[in-house]
């Protein structure tokens, strides 16, 4: 039945390809974000002696810019479009990517934190609105569908994305954020070419 169930929401997802657009482009989203989490607890040893229980703290920015991010989405009344959400996730990539600056020049905790803070509160306005795209977009018979597609495509990705950063990818390298925020932006870059062009 579930098999069944997901196989219709790929024949609906074939016929309306903006959706299947954002639903793939969340797909790698979560395949680099697999690498973020992977690396980011050993930002305590990167900055062991600069910066007592660096891991903690991050967990707190994190918390803090979701929350922020929930509030700013409820008084932001911008239209949601495929380019909007693509702009949300290419601005979070560029704040993750500043992270890897933040560790190599600055020490006050407030300025290394900051990024963090502002990559969750663009990376919350993205998957709330992504969520509200799909609900908008997609016909209330395949809601159930399409989501059960979004879910089990982010939890394959995940562990692919944590397999290969793993291997390929030096875990105390503090250029790890830089390539993980570069690749969410360049990732929303190309997915706007795509959107141009193909739909």
């Amino acid at each position: 039945m579930m098999i069944i169930t997901i196989k219709e929401g790929f024949l609906y997802l074939r016929e309306h390809r903006e959706v299947a657009l954002i639903i793939t482009v969340s797909a790698f989203v979560n395949f680099f974000l697999a690498g973020y989490n992977l690396f980011i607890p050993y930002t305590n040893i990167i900055m062991i002696g600069i910066v007592k229980d660096m891991y903690g703290k991050l967990l707190i920015a994190e918390a803090i810019g979701g929350i922020l991010g929930s509030f700013i989405n409820i008084r932001c009344k911008k239209d949601i479009t495929i380019s909007y959400l693509l702009y949300l996730l290419g601005v979070s990539g560029t704040c993750l990517a500043f992270f890897s600056i933040t560790l190599s020049y600055f020490k006050l905790v407030f300025i290394l934190l900051l990024p963090i803070v502002l990559f969750n509160i663009f990376l919350t306005m993205f998957n709330i609105r992504l969520i509200s795209f799909i609900q908008q977009t997609v016909e209330i018979e395949y809601a159930g569908r399409v989501f059960s597609i979004v879910f089990t495509v982010a939890l394959l990705f995940m562990p692919l994305g944590s397999i290969l950063f793993s291997t390929i990818i030096n875990q105390f390298a503090i250029e790890n954020y830089l390539i993980i925020g570069s690749s969410i932006t360049l990732l929303a870059i190309i997915f706007e070419m795509i959107k141009k062009y193909a739909l």
